[in-house]
């Protein structure tokens, strides 16, 4: 039996399955490149993969987060990535494109001074009447009870550089000195059952949402999985917390900001610095793992939680940011980048 790639062509006995798919899918790119005029990828498998398939056709590379500070576990992959990798697709693109003006920086130390100027940043991808909308977004009747509580509200994958498995321990804390006071966490992930044990080792009761079976509305950790729109679920919340270790351009920042929550937010590499501009929007603070002190993060959290009337942004901060981070805005300067290649 031959096996064949999609032109009808037999692939190479030897070839192993993993390396066939990439053969496959190079093969389909440079195909597709006969048809366009500008080939756009994301993240970087793909943008490996559109570098060396250039086919005589511009290439652009979109990074969304820092592969230097990302926790992913594989200290010898990353390092692979960094050293060979990266480098290789960033000599051979046209321009390389970040969410930010930080992981933009940290890309140009990256590549010989001559092949700077390809790196651009466009930032923002909010749908300005979605985003503001969200605040009024029906939720769960059964979660509205939550409300009433002190409640902190996180949201984002369950994966070590969300900094989750080092917010626990200090919300322990936190929870210990304030009776009733609770943690909402949004979303699902590899983490998620370290998290779960985590929560039990350290004394909090934890509720887990799963197969629609009901939540413990008392319970001091609630795991509320995947849902769509997180962004709605902060105003059950006093603030909304991001604890993360590195970041690109957190959108759930920007969501959680649109529906007017005050967020209390770990100065991570990149992107939280360049959304929290004014001390009107929220609090930032130093990565949990490399604070000096966890004392601005326990004063950070204990305030909004013994406050009687949860702090919210108003309309016009809302939009104001909402406008700074638009997808129509972005969406424009994409379109100057693509007829600036093209012309």
């Amino acid at each position: 039996m031959v096996e064949l790639d999609r032109s009808g062509e037999p692939l190479p006995s030897w070839m192993p399955a993993s390396l066939a798919r990439w053969w496959r899918r190079a093969r389909e790119l440079r195909r597709l490149k006969q048809e366009c005029d500008v080939a756009i990828s994301f993240l970087g498998g793909a943008n490996l993969l559109n570098a060396l398939m250039r086919a005589g056709k511009p290439c652009v590379l979109s990074e969304r987060g820092s592969r230097r500070h990302h926790e992913d576990g594989n200290r010898l992959s990353r390092w692979i990535w960094c050293s060979l990798l990266d480098p290789l697709a960033y000599g051979r693109a046209d321009r390389i494109v970040c969410v930010s003006e930080g992981l933009s920086n940290e890309i140009r130390q990256a590549v010989p001074r001559q092949q700077r100027h390809k790196v651009v940043t466009i930032a923002g991808y909010l749908d300005p009447v979605q985003a503001l909308a969200a605040r009024d977004a029906p939720i769960e009747p059964e979660l509205l009870s939550l409300a009433k509580r002190p409640l902190l509200v996180a949201a984002g994958r369950l994966h070590p550089h969300k900094g989750f498995h080092h917010f626990l321990p200090l919300f322990a804390q936190v929870a210990a000195s304030i009776p009733g006071s609770g943690l909402l966490l949004i979303g699902d992930g590899p983490q998620l059952q370290e998290l779960i044990s985590l929560a039990d080792a350290l004394g909090l009761t934890v509720s887990v949402s799963r197969d629609k079976e009901p939540i413990n509305p008392s319970a001091q950790v609630i795991f509320l999985g995947y849902r769509p729109q997180p962004a709605r679920y902060t105003k059950l919340g006093r603030a909304f917390v991001m604890p993360s270790l590195s970041e690109g351009l957190p959108n759930l920042l920007l969501e959680a900001l649109a529906a007017g929550s005050w967020c209390l937010v770990a100065d991570c590499p990149w992107g939280p610095a360049e959304i929290l501009t004014h001390p009107d929007l929220g609090q930032l603070l130093p990565p949990i793992p490399l604070a000096t002190s966890l004392e601005p993060w326990l004063e950070a959290l204990k305030v909004p939680l013994l406050t009687s009337s949860p702090r919210h942004l108003s309309l016009a901060c809302r939009q104001q940011l909402v406008d700074r981070f638009s997808i129509q805005g972005s969406a424009q300067r994409w379109e100057l980048l693509m007829e600036g290649l093209v012309g």
